[in-house]
């Protein structure tokens, strides 16, 4: 299993912090279970092991309730300095924040994005179903912030957990 940085990952930790017992089937074909109480060294190894302590067949794991929409806000930031106090000031928020993240487009131009889950989008707030085809790639959604300013937005949370997927990144333009 391999395991990375979420922009809810201040609050929740990594996805192996939401983890609460594992079954693999090992080398020798035994299917084991581990967890903080049982097999807790295996429990321990398996996140970033990436497959090489056995085959993963199940993960029982803690659910995070979730909502239909990510309030989103966008925070230009014109300075490697304001990117970092601002990212950092916006991931300390936790009861107001449960997803931080900071696209960075060049050495001092950035756009911090915060967002919180709810069921109805606030009404200045418009809806933007950003996975529909022809939306533009999320980071060039957010690279406009950088000169029209801060903005908000409500994006159905199926389509926030994906806003990457498409693009995924710069790797593909």
């Amino acid at each position: 299993m391999g395991c990375g940085v979420e922009t809810s990952s201040h609050i929740y930790g990594l996805f192996q912090n939401t983890c609460v017992a594992y079954d693999l089937v090992l080398a020798d074909g035994s299917v084991v279970h581990a967890s903080k109480n049982e097999n807790t060294e295996l429990y321990q190894a398996i996140p970033w092991s990436h497959g090489t302590l056995g085959f993963l067949v199940a993960a029982e794991i803690s659910i995070i309730p979730a909502k239909t929409y990510v309030h989103v806000n966008y925070i230009p930031a014109h300075s490697r300095q304001e990117m970092l106090e601002t990212f950092e000031k916006e991931a300390k928020a936790v009861a107001v924040n449960q997803f931080v993240e900071c696209l960075v487009f060049s050495k001092t131009t950035g756009v911090i994005i915060t967002g919180k889950m709810t069921d109805t989008p606030a009404a200045e707030a418009r809806v933007n179903q950003i996975g529909r085809f022809w939306k533009p790639w999320f980071y060039k959604h957010v690279e406009q912030f950088l000169t029209t300013g801060p903005g908000e937005e409500c994006i159905p949370l199926r389509d926030y957990y994906h806003r990457h997927s498409k693009s995924i990144f710069w790797e593909i333009q």
